[in-house]
């Protein structure tokens, strides 16, 4: 999911200006770069991400999930996830 965009400039240029570093931007992404720009695990440590990017003052955040088979919809990894964003 993070490959295409790690090949593109503006991306990484943002990144780098963040503080990470180019071994961050290397082989796929570090653990590092991995766990800022994804919330991943339960349902609820999800959601509780989620709750971290509102109380920091975003107004909005958008929602993807993001599976071991790419192109197929996650309808279950959704319905799970889906009680937990109606209270993050």
């Amino acid at each position: 999911m993070l490959a295409p965009y790690l090949r593109l400039r503006n991306y990484r240029s943002a990144w780098l200006r963040g503080g990470f570093t180019a071994e961050d931007l290397a082989l796929g992404g570090s653990n590092r770069l991995i766990d800022a720009l994804f919330a991943w695990g339960s349902p609820d440590r999800i959601a509780a991400r989620l709750t971290e990017h509102r109380q920091a003052g975003a107004d909005h955040v958008a929602v993807q999930v993001v599976t071991d088979a790419p192109g197929t919809f996650a309808r279950q990894a959704w319905r799970d996830l889906a009680p937990e964003l109606v209270t993050a």
